[in-house]
């Protein structure tokens, strides 16, 4: 059964806003929701906030997700990066932040409680060991969170990021009893099947540098080569490389460089010791990583 804790906002408890609604919606034999209130809501401290969610959490395997609002997308962070990575079903983060507008911070008291949150490091890297399948909800129009913070996530940890209208910070001060992208959003992260991939990735490697995989070697190999543009000093992006065999042929043509993306880790870990000349990155084809534009050549290979 799928485990999905709930962290709720600042000054917030378990029952505001969408979160009795999401329970409700999403509740049923395969998904169990754990909702619960954090100590000292109006003055939140990391320690105790971080304390009370190891209490919670029975388990970390690929069947826990976590739903996090606001602070709560912190919490969960901070909660993560203390323990030893396992690999974790995904991570859904509504109005998430990790530094606020003056509004939000305007008297002294929640300037105070704010600034060990946006003070205090977050180890970014480890929390992308945990899971690649991770989302962000951000409003056009939050008064707390700057949309500059959705560029920050979707760069530190690869997150994919959608942005509502009109919604403020998402929370029931705004009128948000229920908000059908947040259910969209995470019935798609419970139902990510990035494991088959890395589940196979070592046999289908094996297979395609063998010369196992007959349909390839005979039939896609030779088809992509004949459509193939002169890629000599061009540089080429891979979307959907898998463990990237394609990338020792096509370097035969003298490209700049060579990028490949992949949604599987255990795929890109093969890539990038198989071919060490190339780059090679963990992340979703529909929402690139790059700050450059890499993209001169683009090659869409199969991974049948």
């Amino acid at each position: 059964m799928n485990k999905i804790y709930i962290v709720h906002c600042w000054d917030g408890n378990k029952d505001d806003g969408w979160y009795p609604w999401l329970d409700k919606k999403i509740s049923n034999k395969s998904n169990k929701v754990i909702r619960f209130n954090m100590p000292n809501t109006a003055n939140p401290k990391i320690e105790e906030w971080v304390s009370e969610l190891d209490r919670q959490v029975e388990e970390l395997d690929e069947h826990t997700f976590f739903v996090g609002h606001s602070i709560g997308c912190q919490t969960i962070m901070r909660y993560l990066e203390k323990q030893k990575v396992k690999k974790i079903g995904g991570i859904l983060f509504v109005a998430p932040w990790l530094d606020l507008l003056e509004e939000a911070i305007s008297d002294e008291e929640s300037y105070n409680t704010a600034q060990p949150w946006i003070n205090t490091p977050i180890d970014f890297e480890k929390i992308k060991k945990f899971t690649n399948n991770i989302t962000c909800i951000f409003s056009d129009d939050d008064y707390f969170v700057s949309l500059e913070q959705e560029k920050m996530f979707k760069e530190l940890l690869n997150a994919k990021t959608v942005i509502v209208k009109d919604k403020g910070h998402i929370s029931i001060d705004d009128g948000v009893k229920e908000l059908n992208e947040i259910y969209n959003e995470l019935i798609e992260i419970i139902n990510f099947k990035v494991n088959d991939y890395d589940k196979f990735a070592e046999k289908r490697h094996y297979e395609v540098t063998n010369g196992m995989k007959k349909s390839l070697r005979f039939v896609e190999k030779p088809m992509m080569l004949s459509m193939l543009p002169n890629i000599e000093g061009k540089r080429i992006l891979l979307l959907g490389c898998g463990t990237a065999e394609e990338s020792e042929m096509l370097s035969k043509y003298n490209p700049k460089k060579i990028t490949g993306i992949d949604i599987s880790e255990k795929s890109i870990a093969i890539a990038k010791e198989s071919y060490p000349n190339c780059n090679f990155y963990v992340g979703d084809m529909l929402n690139l990583p790059f700050k450059e534009k890499i993209t001169i050549c683009t090659v869409r290979l199969s991974n049948v």
